[in-house]
Formats: C-alpha cells, structure tokens, sequence
C-alpha cells in the first residue's frame, strides 16, 4: 500500500540529531507545524515539535508519533 506524505511529518528533538520522519497514526490526520508531540527514539519516549509535513514518503519501517501534546 503506498502511503500519502501528508501520512509522515518531520520532527525535532532537543538532541544532537537532525529532523527525523515519524507517522501519524491512524486516529490523526494532521500536526501543524510547532506542535509539540512524544515520539520513541532508542526506547525512550521524548518530546519534540513538529516541523511539518515530510517532503517525500520514507522507505523502511517507520515509528509512530505516540501523542500530541496540548
């Protein structure tokens, strides 16, 4: 099944890692840009803000944003 981009966002972490993709899951359509979200990164829940949507549609097994904060 091929997945529309507006399915991804790219979100920023306080860490040294550039924007990484995440998926919306199924129950969100949407996260505006500055919304802050939990998402897992190496097993730990983190907080980071959403950039926006990903420009192009990633390839492999991507995580699931885990929730949207406010």
């Amino acid at each position: 099944m091929l997945e529309s981009p507006m399915s991804f966002i790219d979100v920023l972490f306080p860490l040294n890692l550039g924007p990484l993709t995440y998926k919306l899951p199924s129950n969100i359509d949407r996260a505006a840009p500055g919304t802050l979200v939990k998402a897992r990164i190496r097993n730990a829940l983190k907080k980071g803000v959403v950039l926006g949507p990903s420009v192009k549609v990633p390839e492999g097994e991507i995580k699931e944003i885990e929730e949207i904060i406010g």
